[in-house]
């Protein structure tokens, strides 16, 4: 009788496990029990995340807190986006969130595909909580088409993006959208060509340093 009640016990663990593999986890701050439904509300004050910089020029110790602000906010998302396909570089106090444009949008479409709306609120659920960052997204395409074709549909591509992360509660002061069509190559090519790593859109996200 013994073994059959294990046995059943294992089984059931075994059930819940599985459940628990196919939950989408957004990316959440480490501190988090629950992540809120996407708001366009401002986010609560959170003392443990906010930056507050020192009037006058930003010194050492103000660059320091940057730095240590940042960091936190890169392990967060370097969490939540494990094995989404998606990379985070770190260019001094700036993180970029590289995505290829092939997995953000369907083919010929400005409109992000309903599958990468999912992982943009869990971007979103992290980043709106670090209310003292700017947020720059930015738009790129290969040399296939027309340049003043791919100017547009990098700039509607950015837009999508950043319209994505003020729906899952980044404040729309915060952020801000640039298309640069095929003029920063990733991939250095000719003209006409078909280049997916130069299609792509980049989350810039960098601390709020006084003037």
């Amino acid at each position: 009788m013994r073994r059959i009640v294990v046995l059943l016990l294992s089984a059931q663990l075994s059930t819940l496990a599985l459940a628990g593999c196919e939950t989408d986890h957004y990316p959440q701050p480490r501190d988090w029990q629950t992540a809120p439904p996407p708001s366009r509300t401002a986010p609560p004050a959170r003392p443990r995340t906010n930056l507050q910089m020192p009037p006058g020029k930003p010194g050492t110790a103000a660059l320091a807190k940057a730095d240590a602000y940042m960091d936190r906010q890169e392990v967060d998302l370097r969490l939540g986006l494990r094995n989404r396909g998606i990379l985070v570089a770190r260019q001094g106090d700036t993180l970029v969130l590289n995505m290829k444009s092939d997995t953000v949008f369907d083919t010929n479409s400005t409109a992000v595909s309903p599958q990468f709306a999912v992982i943009l609120r869990g971007i979103a659920n992290v980043i709106r909580y670090y209310d003292r960052t700017a947020i720059e997204v930015d738009g790129y395409t290969d040399t296939a088409g027309a340049p003043d074709q791919n100017m547009t549909v990098s700039q509607r591509r950015a837009d999508a993006v950043a319209k994505a992360l003020m729906a899952g509660g980044v404040n729309a002061k915060r952020v801000t959208a640039k298309g640069w069509g095929e003029t920063r190559l990733k991939i250095p090519t000719g003209d006409n060509a078909n280049e997916p790593r130069n299609r792509r859109v980049e989350i810039r996200i960098a601390p709020l340093l006084p003037a």
